[in-house]
């Protein structure tokens, strides 16, 4: 896609160009340089065609055009290193900004500051620009302001701070009657409770925000604040409403004709049922209501990942008393036939990434059905096929499935009072410590937390008690700064058990006690029991 954008944008450079059309060869070589740096091209080659479209727009006397391509040519020069440029260029470009009293123009600098700048001059920059937009008594220009203050400080560690200007943002659009913009601020609101885990505070910001969007009629702002909503109540173990929050934004979605959207929503609500262990009804249906309307529209893709998700339910469902082992073998062959069906689907479509995914949900049934080498084979397929895209994350991705493999093989064994196999715990780590490396050169800091935690049991299994004390603190050392608090909860859970296989009682109890409260926060049942 970004060769097919740059080559209509050179080629719309060239017939500006020859037709001497100066005002097109100025938005061209803007919109060329955007490709350029999408394209990861050499940085001072991206730089000429930005500094060329800065001189054009001069020419015109076009300064607002000017302020956008110096914006561009700022980030030019931060790709190459030129730090100091990249500053002076914002600066001239939100000097012209503020001289034409540009709103808009003046809030893209600050975000390209933000995006530029140290912390702490971008900082200094916005806290300057609040000053000037009280003096100007631009309100709307003030709120702007008061936001990106809020989001530089909690980057510096001031939530406290953070949490008063986007509320004064918040209160500002709503004596100014501006309905969408304080649907923004609320919005806004809500995301710097989030950063500080205080996640019923967030849910009423996001209600207020969602109530907001919905009045001005912008469904996107409305239905992305329900999205956050639905989450924070999975978090604090609420499926039940989070639930009903994803049927009101499929809702939304079909009052606006927006299918593929309403697909999207309809696999939240089955993909909840699958996280939750719930009964599956409602949640098959949702699943089989998704798949026929991205046949509707033709979404190959969507169809077959709506499949995927098919076959987990029917993997995870539960029969009655009568015949159970029968029912059980038919729904992990639907299941199985399910995924096939998906995988034949990703292969048309030539998705390598799709019909990985597809082999590790077939690894899972085969690994249900009691057939560990044919689930191996299949994560291995699936591994084989990521690493021939040269993308790391999806190879780190696939070690983690071949891993969760060996690793259910062990638990079968475990769960069957047998001596957990060698050979696997070996497997399941190498594949764990891979997939750690990946990560660690991806920067996924939860990557590297799941695969740590994963590691210090596996450590443990293999009766080495000091290395799976080791692993299980680094992963709380990461898990800690996450929001999201579940892997801190899987990072305790994993320390805990390493202190218990190590007999240091009191410092069991301490994390134990730490889990418990977590778990108990996150109404995590199932976690509560296995610390049990």
């Amino acid at each position: 896609e970004h060769e097919d954008a740059y080559a209509f944008a050179k080629g719309a450079v060239e017939l500006c160009q020859s037709i001497d059309d100066k005002k097109g060869l100025a938005a061209s070589l803007l919109e060329l340089t955007s490709v350029l740096l999408g394209l990861d091209e050499e940085p001072d080659a991206v730089a000429q065609v930005a500094q060329e479209a800065v001189q054009v727009f001069q020419h015109l006397g076009d300064w607002l055009g000017e302020v956008a391509a110096r914006q561009v040519l700022a980030k030019a020069y931060r790709e190459d290193g030129l730090l100091n440029f990249a500053i002076e260029t914002l600066d001239v470009a939100l000097a012209t900004a503020r001289q034409m009293k540009a709103r808009r123009q003046i809030r893209d600098v600050l975000d390209t500051v933000k995006d530029i700048h140290p912390e702490k001059m971008a900082f200094e920059t916005v806290q300057n620009e609040l000053r000037l937009a009280r003096e100007s008594s631009d309100r709307l220009r003030e709120v702007a302001a008061l936001q990106r203050l809020a989001i530089l400080e909690l980057g510096l560690g001031k939530p406290a701070d953070a949490l008063e200007h986007a509320e004064k943002a918040a209160t500002l659009t709503e004596v100014l009657g501006e309905r969408g913009a304080e649907a923004r601020a609320r919005r806004q609101v809500a995301d710097v409770h989030i950063a500080a885990r205080r996640f019923p505070e967030a849910l009423t910001a996001a209600t207020a925000a969602s109530t907001l969007f919905q009045q001005a009629g912008d469904v996107r702002g409305a239905t992305d604040v329900m999205q956050m909503m639905s989450s924070l109540h999975s978090t604090m173990g609420k499926d039940k409403e989070a639930s009903q929050l994803y049927m009101d934004q499929r809702m939304l979605y079909k009052a606006a004709g927006w299918k593929e959207e309403e697909a999207a929503a309809l696999l939240n609500i089955a993909r909840l049922h699958i996280d939750g262990g719930a009964d599956s009804k409602e949640a098959t249906k949702a699943a089989k209501e998704a798949i026929a309307l991205y046949q509707r529209v033709q979404d190959k893709a969507g169809e077959a990942n709506a499949m995927l998700v098919l076959a987990s339910l029917h993997l995870q469902a539960k029969g009655g008393q009568s015949d159970l082992r029968t029912v059980k073998a038919a729904r992990q062959a639907e299941a199985l036939r399910t995924v096939n069906q998906a995988r034949d689907i990703f292969k048309a479509l030539d998705d390598p990434q799709g019909e990985a995914q597809a082999l590790q949900a077939a690894a899972e049934v085969h690994l249900a059905q009691g057939a560990p080498a044919e689930a191996t084979r299949a994560t291995r397929e699936a591994l084989s096929l990521c690493q021939r895209t040269g993308d790391a994350r999806l190879e780190a991705d696939a070690l983690r499935a071949v891993a969760a493999v060996h690793i259910g093989v062990i638990e079968q064994d475990v769960a069957e009072g047998l001596k957990p196999d060698r050979a696997a715990i070996d497997q399941a780590m190498s594949a764990t410590l891979e997939s750690l490396a990946l990560f660690e050169t991806l920067g996924d800091a939860e990557g590297q937390a799941t695969a740590l935690a994963k590691l210090a049991n596996l450590h443990r299994l293999a009766k080495d008690g000091p290395s799976a004390l080791q692993a299980a603190r680094d992963s709380l050392e990461l898990a800690s700064k996450f929001q999201d608090p579940h892997p801190e909860a899987t990072a305790l859970v994993a320390l805990a058990e390493a202190y218990v296989f190590l007999k240091s009682k009191r410092e069991a109890q301490e994390v134990i006690e730490g889990a418990r409260a977590l778990l108990g926060e996150l109404r995590d049942k199932q976690g509560l029991q296995d610390l049990a």
